[in-house]
């Protein structure tokens, strides 16, 4: 005789069951507790805040910065400034030289404006803008790039004068663009008006000039095709001279900059500043030229600055992990809590059952020693 066993059936929504890695605890055995619920109070008004936060801060498009070796030596490099002296235009003279001490007209020439170095008063609200956006980017600027840049933010340009004062012009205006070789120079301002002679560079002094003042204001200074987002580091400087000998200096690190965003796509240059200003006293050691010297120098290093597209995706991702996060961390403070709350019970617990043991120990004692205070007589009087 044969025995068969009969094979019980496969349930595919059993299998599924089995391989359950979320496994479920039932309500009896769940207890909840005040603690536990003001923690979720707490837990759901964080994850709701904090999601709120990040999608109305989630930028869809970011910036992506490469940096590479600059091999073009080739192109030129254009200059655009646009600086008022506080001296007439027959006084001083500017232009620019390489170290290959290039003819500077070649390098094309400033035009010159006489102007008043005081501002109207739409210029000078409009530069006070200046100066206060500039200075709020130099000191935040490496928490605000990525916004001006997707941005495409432009800072405002010092508007023409809309009034004309009633007196002689006292400043020059000095205005236009230089294109240069590629390579470190010097744009210098001083007094004279310049000349070339047989590869030779001078400047001619006028006679009889003793009052010297190079007060001036660069209302803009950059390197190369504007786009925005560009920061210009000089533009909205001024500076007052207290005497008639001083020399400013700025010392320039221009980098080249490859733009590829939504606003434009350009080669162009950025540059960092740094400067100095120092009198002229011979007799203490301090020589040279008064006047305005702006050194530059080529960095061998090119920036591309590429805008990225984000996808949301990534937003949903952000967002889980929050909630996630948020929870997981909730978790163990809950169950921190509960350790220590359980603990100090513990404690208190074992406390008050030493102390109701000492209580009826000495209940005992006395009842003990009535008793055996208890004589016969007594006994038979009661």
């Amino acid at each position: 005789m044969t025995l068969r066993q009969r094979r019980k059936p496969i349930i595919p929504v059993e299998i599924v069951r089995d391989l359950d890695a979320f496994v479920k605890v039932e309500n009896d055995f769940k207890q909840p507790t005040t603690t536990g619920g003001t923690i979720s109070i707490i837990t759901f008004i964080v994850v709701i805040c904090l999601s709120v936060i990040h999608i109305a801060t989630f930028q869809s498009n970011t910036l992506r910065y490469d940096y590479d070796v600059d091999w073009d030596h080739d192109s030129k490099l254009k200059i655009n400034i646009d600086i008022t002296i506080a001296m007439s235009c027959s006084l001083i003279g500017s232009d620019v030289l390489d170290v290959t001490n290039t003819n500077p007209l070649e390098s094309g020439k400033l035009e010159e404006e006489e102007t008043w170095f005081e501002l109207s008063p739409r210029q000078q609200k409009a530069f006070n803008r200046l100066q206060t956006g500039y200075k709020l980017i130099r000191q935040q600027y490496h928490a605000i790039h990525d916004l001006l840049w997707l941005s495409g933010h432009t800072i405002e340009q010092l508007p023409e004068r809309e009034i004309k004062l009633e007196r002689k012009p006292d400043a020059c205006r000095l205005h236009g663009t230089l294109e240069v070789n590629k390579l470190a120079g010097n744009f210098h301002i001083i007094l004279g008006k310049s000349f070339s002679f047989f590869g030779a560079h001078a400047h001619i002094s006028p006679m009889g000039v003793q009052a010297l003042n190079f007060s001036h204001r660069i209302d803009h200074l950059s390197f190369g095709l504007p786009t925005p987002g560009l920061i210009q580091p000089l533009n909205g400087d001024l500076k007052i001279a207290n005497t008639g000998s001083q020399i400013y200096q700025y010392f320039l690190e221009v980098v080249p900059t490859d733009v590829q965003t939504s606003y434009s796509n350009v080669e162009t240059y950025q540059y960092a500043v740094t400067e100095k200003t120092r009198t002229i006293d011979h007799n203490s050691g301090s020589h040279g030229i008064p006047g305005i010297f702006i050194r530059y120098e080529i960095s061998p290093l090119k920036i591309t600055v590429k805008e990225i597209l984000r996808s949301y995706w990534l937003l949903l991702i952000e967002i889980g992990s929050i909630f996630g996060g948020v929870f997981a961390t909730s978790g163990m403070i809950h169950s921190l809590i509960s350790i220590v709350y359980d603990t100090l019970s513990k404690q208190c617990s074992n406390i008050q059952l030493r102390n109701d043991i000492k209580k009826r120990l000495i209940n005992e004692d006395q009842t003990s020693t009535v008793a055996i205070g208890i004589t016969p007589e007594s006994s038979s009087v009661m």
